[in-house]
């Protein structure tokens, strides 16, 4: 090999490399949507909490 041919390969592998790092970093800043199932256990971990959060404002108001 070369050394014309090893930086040729060189070059795409940084390039390939660079690709897939602003691919990572643009993946990071826009993550994908949740599912319907995450939206489901988020909204039943939060009526869950509200709820707990009123049976403690009722108990407290009953003392």
């Amino acid at each position: 090999m070369t050394v014309q041919r090893s930086l040729q390969l060189a070059a795409i592998v940084t390039a390939a490399l660079i690709l897939l790092a602003l691919y990572a970093a643009w993946r990071s800043a826009n993550p994908l949507p949740l599912t319907a199932e995450e939206i489901r256990a988020r909204t039943t971990e939060q009526m869950h909490s509200i709820e707990a959060r009123a049976a403690e404002m009722e108990r407290n108001a009953s003392r």
